[in-house]
């Protein structure tokens, strides 16, 4: 089933709404695939992009104290050294991570944690030094 001009256009922007969005929270910006979105109307991928785009008006709350704890008990890691010394070089600065912010960096080192324990099969290097600079990303969008 083809996609036409004007709904591919739709999602276009939808995904354009959506990277604005990452970048307004401060996190990485989002790699998907459009497929979920061709099922969707014109008019619902029109009314989605409107509700990304009002996200841009919200306050970004700041990451909870739940957050910051297990964020340090994950930094606390021996493997987790370059990210634990920039994290601290940007709190000196007196810069805070928002509740997206935390989030995204707790996924980004449970998931290096998972793959030091074993969890995942077949883990490179590669995608430890991956792991790093995305974590390491987040943290220099800290304000």
């Amino acid at each position: 089933m083809a996609i036409s001009k004007k709904k591919m256009d739709a999602i276009v922007k939808l995904t354009n709404a959506e990277n604005e969005v990452a970048k307004y929270r401060g996190i990485t910006e989002y790699s998907f695939s459009w497929q979920p979105y061709r099922k969707m109307t014109i008019a619902g991928l029109e009314s989605y992009t409107e509700k990304c785009l009002a996200l841009l008006n919200e306050e970004l709350p700041a990451a909870s104290e739940k957050q910051l704890n297990f964020l340090n008990i994950l930094l606390d890691k021996d493997y987790n050294i370059s990210e634990k010394v920039a994290y601290n070089a940007a709190i000196a600065e007196g810069k805070t991570l928002n509740k997206w912010q935390g989030i995204e960096l707790i996924n980004v080192l449970k998931t290096t944690d998972d793959y030091i324990y074993g969890n995942y099969p077949n883990i490179g290097q590669r995608d430890f030094e991956e792991l790093e600079e995305r974590a390491l990303s987040i943290i220099s969008m800290m304000k």
